[in-house]
Parts: C-alpha cells; sequence; structure tokens
C-alpha cells in the first residue's frame, strides 16, 4: 500500500473569525475576551438556529405525509365504528340500516355534490348532527363521543370517498 507524502493535500483555509474561535487565544484584556466571548455565542446561535430550522422542514416534509396517512387510517376506523351502518363501507350510503331511512344516507363518493360543500360545513354536520345544517334530523351530533381531532380524522376519510378530493377548502 502507498500513502501519499504529508503535502499532497492542499491546505484547509480556515476563516480568521472561526479560526480565532476555535483557538480562543488567551487574550491582553477583559475587553477582548469579552468580545471573542461574544462572537463564539453568536456563531453557536446562528449554527443552532440553521440547524434547527433544517430540522424543522425536514421533519415537517416527512411528518405531513405521516400524521396525514395516520389521520387517514384513524379516521376509517372511527368511520368503520360509528358510520358505516348507515353510510356503508365504501361510504356510497348503502350501508346496512340506509334502506329503512328517508332521506338516504349521503353518497360520499358523489365527488360533484361534495365539491358543493365547504369543509365547515361537513365538520358541523359531523359535529352537531344533521339538522345543525338544514339537513336530515336521522344525521346524529358525534361532538360528545369524538373530540375535534378525532372528528377531523373522520371528516379527511370522508372526504377521501369522492374522487376528486372531496369538499372546498375555507376561506
Amino acid at each position: 500500500m502507498r500513502l501519499a507524502p504529508p503535502n499532497a493535500f492542499p491546505p484547509i483555509r480556515i476563516p480568521p473569525l472561526v479560526r480565532e474561535l476555535l483557538l480562543f487565544p488567551v487574550a491582553a484584556s477583559e475587553s477582548q475576551k469579552c468580545r471573542r466571548k461574544g462572537r463564539y455565542m453568536k456563531v453557536i446561535a446562528i449554527a443552532t438556529g440553521i440547524l434547527g430550522a433544517a430540522a424543522l422542514v425536514m421533519a415537517d416534509g416527512k411528518g405531513a405525509a405521516a400524521k396525514k396517512a395516520m389521520g387517514l387510517e384513524e379516521g376509517k376506523k372511527i368511520f368503520e365504528a360509528n358510520c358505516v351502518v348507515c353510510h356503508g363501507a365504501s361510504g356510497k350510503g348503502d350501508g346496512a340500516a340506509a334502506a329503512a331511512m328517508t332521506p338516504m344516507p349521503r353518497d360520499f363518493t358523489d365527488a360533484a355534490y361534495m365539491q358543493t360543500r365547504p369543509v365547515d360545513q361537513l365538520r358541523k354536520v359531523i359535529s352537531e348532527g344533521g339538522q345543525s345544517a338544514g339537513l336530515s334530523p336521522l344525521m346524529m351530533p358525534f361532538n360528545s363521543s369524538l373530540d375535534a381531532g378525532q372528528i377531523d380524522a373522520v371528516l379527511n376519510y370522508v372526504i377521501a370517498f369522492s374522487k376528486s378530493g372531496g369538499a372546498k377548502k375555507p376561506k
């Protein structure tokens, strides 16, 4: 094995401020010591801020997708436990109890209808019941059995039934 000669690599250039901070020589006066410590703290604060911001950006990108997937999974569980009886497993309003209901439960796969409904109205129907939005009184309220996060999870799952992405975004 052949080793490279000691001067084969170019010298590393260290900026003067970084060199001063790394070496931190003993200062001649107290004011110089304070200035160097102040610079050192600024560099650490800036580096910490940059690394923290980068970590947040990276985590948010991955975390948002994971959170949405988890939210849809939670929404599916809640939907299966509370809504399938009327709305059916496929969200078409064809659940076991639907035949005896007038009006029939909403078909969530109807993208044209879902696009006409604001997200806030859909959330209100799930939370406070159909009658609160001038819809069927047979749609019962879930605000006493589900918290706001669970209602949002179910709402996102319901919106996912429609092929076009569903409801309009709130303004």
